[in-house]
């Protein structure tokens, strides 16, 4: 029987970068495979957002950002309106960073990766492959009450079922 691409480490290997970089090529293609059975551009799970009172606020959860890299929020998030009657859009954005006490050379060897939310007009233009909508606040009609709409096809229905519409808050 075949077994899947791997690294094996045994007592006395001098392990060496081509090893670590062949263990970490590996992992990163089979989270990728699952990104994609998931779907990506899609919420996994939470990232909901409820408008009261001014603010929108965002629960914790993840997706999958249409060029694949996972899009997490641990906490609850809290973005207040901006002014004006246009039309709105909530996005959540990756940003890579690193730490520079662990630089060789200048080089970074300890990427992180951030996602944020935020609110921006909605101008129509496409958001870039690390960004998700996740949510519209449609322009205001004259004397309306603003309104927030979220595309139910993002989000993603577990096992072989399609969403229903509603959305149920569990434990998570």
């Amino acid at each position: 029987m075949v077994d899947d691409a791997r690294s094996i480490f045994v007592d006395g290997l001098r392990v060496t970068a081509d090893h670590l970089q062949h263990l970490q090529d590996r992992l990163r293609e089979a989270v990728m495979d699952l990104r994609r059975t998931v779907g990506l551009g899609r919420v996994a799970w939470g990232l909901r957002a409820i408008l009261a009172e001014g603010v929108v606020r965002l629960s914790p959860g993840v997706a999958f950002a249409p060029g694949g890299v996972r899009l997490a929020l641990d906490t609850e998030a809290a973005l207040p309106l901006p002014e004006g009657e246009g039309a709105f859009r909530l996005v959540l954005r990756a940003f890579n960073a690193d730490r520079a006490a662990l630089r060789v050379a200048g080089q970074p060897t300890f990427i992180t990766l951030v996602a944020t939310p935020a609110i921006e007009a909605d101008d129509g233009t496409p958001v870039g492959p690390d960004q998700l909508v996740l949510a519209r606040l449609p322009a205001l009609a004259e004397g309306g009450e603003r309104s927030l709409l979220h595309d139910d096809t993002i989000f993603v229905a577990t096992g072989h079922h399609r969403h229903t519409g509603q959305h149920v808050q569990d434990e998570f």
